[in-house]
């Protein structure tokens, strides 16, 4: 599996340019980064509606998100993050994955990150159905917007612009 990490805009107009990094890197952190001012990273094919394994997935990104001393120039941050459905009669997201979102709340919340100004969470979910399948994708949109939502109290109360997306394609 490849995730794509993009660094952008450093101190001093300097433009950080990561390209794409196989996960896990052993040696990434955003530690490594610490003038960094805005971050995004997009990970495809996440499972985190059909199974615990998405929980591993997340795990790896928390893990370069914990940094060892605050970024006090980061201010924005987006996070993307795509699953593939199949099964349309499952419609909750796992509760080792809500666990794990539970983290990244109190995480980005805390003091570590508390020059952040924005934070993106952007959920894609395709569907892969069959001819004959019918869902009602808007409920799935408000359900997994929903869940997702009560994960991430802190962040809702925090001083940053906190936003969640989730579509489905």
């Amino acid at each position: 599996m490849v995730s794509e990490i993009r660094g952008v805009k450093c101190t001093k107009s300097l433009t950080c340019q990561l390209g794409v990094v196989a996960l896990p890197p052993l040696s990434f952190s955003l530690s490594n980064i610490p003038h960094l001012a805005s971050f995004s990273y997009c990970q495809r094919h996440v499972p985190f509606l059909d199974d615990s394994s998405a929980a591993l997935d997340l795990e790896r990104v928390y893990s370069f998100l914990d940094v060892k001393a605050p970024m006090k120039r980061l201010q924005i941050m987006n996070l993307e993050f795509q699953c593939h459905k199949t099964d349309v009669h499952i419609t909750t997201v796992h509760p080792a994955v809500i666990s794990q979102w539970k983290q990244f709340d109190s995480l980005l919340a805390g003091p570590d990150y508390a020059s952040l100004r924005k934070i993106n969470l952007e959920v894609l979910i395709v569907l892969i159905l069959e001819y004959s399948d019918e869902i009602d994708s808007q409920w799935l949109v408000e359900s997994v917007k929903r869940q997702l939502g009560l994960c991430f109290e802190h962040l809702g109360r925090s001083k940053a612009e906190f936003r969640i997306v989730v579509d489905v394609d």
